[in-house]
């Protein structure tokens, strides 16, 4: 929703939130409907909201029929999570990137994964005068597939999510402005070898190797720490207490993005 008169967008969850009051037990049918309802194709609640694509991805795997009652501690973990979605109403955020107009502009996009589940997320870094601030443009999140993948797989997975993102806001106009330069970390030192390695890889890692650096060959990768990497919020998924606690990574990145870049890892 957009609220004009403060020029603020958040999500509407009211009838979300009346529909799932009077519900006690769950089924496959009822989880996939709710989870389905949350419009947010931006991701501002993405680390929320990737725990219901984590526990669908569950009632999958325990092959539960669309209308049977879900396993008691699946119902319970489903109730909690709709229970929990009323504390989102509090969630409020700037629709303009800046307050003011910034001399220089680069997209920031991280990257990572867990055997759970893999994402990206991208900033805006602007710079005026002395001031630099920053600013969350969108985040992805997708489940890990059911069929088990290595850790370093995941997170190439990942960082292919993450060339996607860059491809996409490249070709924003907004975006293009003052010759946006484009940075996209991971915290996995695996994958950003495999991505300046010259020797011949498996075919499952090549293909993805050579789409990545087909989407970004003028870009830079940099590797940065998992505690400044604001992606590993999506991979595991956060109650909207964990969620508000980290809002000021979530909505601006690591403390040190608004740093000289000296400061960066």
């Amino acid at each position: 929703m957009w609220y004009s008169y403060n020029d603020t967008l958040s999500l509407s969850i009211e009838k979300l939130v009346q529909n799932t009051e009077n519900l006690l037990n769950i089924t496959k049918r009822s989880a996939l409907s709710t989870a389905s309802k949350i419009f947010d194709p931006l991701g501002f609640a993405a680390p929320f909201i990737v725990q219901a694509k984590i526990m669908i991805q569950a009632l999958w795997k325990l092959k539960i029929g669309w209308d049977n009652i879900l396993p008691k501690d699946e119902n319970a973990k489903w109730l909690k999570w709709m229970s929990d979605i009323t504390n989102l109403k509090s969630l409020v955020i700037p629709r303009p990137y800046f307050s003011n107009n910034m001399t220089e502009t680069q997209l920031h996009i991280f990257c990572d994964s867990s055997k759970l589940a893999y994402g990206s997320v991208a900033f805006l870094r602007g710079r005026s005068d002395n001031m630099i601030k920053t600013t969350f443009v969108l985040a992805k999140s997708k489940v890990a597939p059911v069929k088990m993948q290595t850790l370093p797989r995941l997170e190439l997975s990942a960082a292919l999510l993450g060339a996607n993102i860059s491809q996409y806001l490249k070709n924003i106009p907004e975006f293009l402005n003052n010759n946006c330069k484009i940075t996209l970390w991971s915290d996995s030192q695996i994958v950003l070898s495999w991505l300046s390695s010259k020797k011949k890889l498996q075919p499952y890692i090549q293909n993805r190797i050579n789409k990545i650096n087909e989407l970004t060959s003028s870009h830079k990768w940099k590797f940065c720490p998992t505690s400044g990497n604001p992606a590993d919020l999506l991979t595991r998924g956060l109650t909207t207490k964990q969620f508000n606690d980290n809002k000021q990574f979530w909505f601006h990145g690591p403390y040190w993005l608004a740093k000289p870049e000296q400061g960066w890892p």
